[in-house]
């Protein structure tokens, strides 16, 4: 993972602690929405350590508004 500002690299997988490489599906307010085989996980943008793990879904699009994962849209909480 890069960061934006100074284009520097912050973090990368595999990173020797055993993990699969996850799919990054989105980004959304320093979270990376991704899948590893059939299981949704988040990633904390600047670590690259889990959030949340099983976290039900990793949405395509994400915005304050709501997310859209395959072809249905959720809601924003809040």
């Amino acid at each position: 993972m890069f960061d934006t500002a100074s284009v520097q690299k912050r973090w990368a997988l595999p990173d020797g602690s055993g993990r699969k490489v996850p799919k990054v599906n989105g980004f959304w307010h320093g979270a990376v929405y991704a899948q590893v085989g059939d299981e949704s996980i988040v990633l904390d943008g600047a670590t690259g350590q889990d959030r949340q793990t099983s976290a039900g879904m990793a949405p395509y699009e994400i915005d304050r508004y709501g997310s859209l994962v395959g072809s249905s849209f959720y809601r924003a909480k809040g």
